[in-house]
């Protein structure tokens, strides 16, 4: 269930004691960091699925920006988020693909919704957030003079915009001619759970595998060797044990 409620005092002061060394808070003086979560709402996944969350925005900005819902909304106007735990998945797809890919970045993430953009939901078909995942949803007027005031966090936003869209164009051409061994490792990734520890068992078998990613069974087992030569993973039972550390390396130089 994709739960969102108003940021009250006392939870405002939680999130500032669990989160206040945040990239994107931190650059904030306690009392502007206070302003802008007292105006903001948090929303959590509490069922432990993957959740898609597109087709809830519509609802969320009716009843909680109803001075931006009833007038025309402006073109350029957007949602500013911060996902300070899981993971935000993104599904892409191509006229060349069989099936979306799926890029999952892990927070802390900001990101923008357009919820009324067809624009914008042309080039991201499907957002989900990971299990438990949990986010701050800012109101977009403060949270743009808040930007204005303080250039450290107007710097950082642009920097996340530019590192997803660059880290999305990668997901995209790389899915489309990734090794086998590579796109394993992108799955084994995407089972993690959020607080993965430097090593985590993911029950799955090659036959799993295979069927997931389209490919032969040979290949997988190819693969599978192959990133056990290289100490990322020990199977064994249908099971894959990981070493997370590794497979984050592995995936990152592509």
């Amino acid at each position: 269930m994709f739960d969102v409620r108003h940021i009250d005092g006392s939870l405002c002061e939680q999130l500032l004691a669990e989160h206040g060394d945040n990239p994107l808070l931190a650059c904030l003086d306690r009392v502007d960091a206070k302003t802008l979560l007292r105006h903001s709402f948090i929303a959590e996944e509490h069922d432990g699925e993957l959740c898609h969350i597109e087709p809830k925005l519509g609802d969320f900005t009716r009843k909680v920006l109803r001075d931006y819902y009833g007038r025309k909304l402006p073109a350029d106007f957007v949602l500013p988020t911060l996902l300070v735990e899981g993971s935000y998945h993104y599904f892409l797809t191509s006229d060349t693909l069989s099936k979306p890919l799926e890029a999952v970045f892990e927070a802390p993430v900001v990101h923008y919704y357009a919820p009324y953009s067809e624009h914008i939901q042309t080039l991201y078909p499907g957002i989900a957030v990971s299990p438990y995942a949990k986010g701050i949803f800012f109101h977009p007027d403060l949270f743009k003079q808040t930007a204005r005031k303080y250039p450290k966090m107007y710097e950082y936003v642009i920097e996340e915009r530019e590192r997803i869209l660059g880290a999305l164009f990668n997901y995209l051409t790389m899915g489309a001619m990734a090794s086998t061994s590579y796109r394993i490792g992108r799955l084994l990734f995407s089972l993690l759970p959020s607080n993965f520890k430097e090593s985590e068992t993911i029950t799955i078998t090659q036959h799993a595998m295979a069927e997931m990613l389209e490919c032969s069974r040979a290949s997988v087992s190819s693969s599978i060797a192959y990133l056990y030569d290289k100490k990322i993973i020990q199977t064994g039972h249908g099971r894959v044990t990981v070493d997370t550390a590794r497979l984050k390396e592995y995936l990152h130089k592509g």
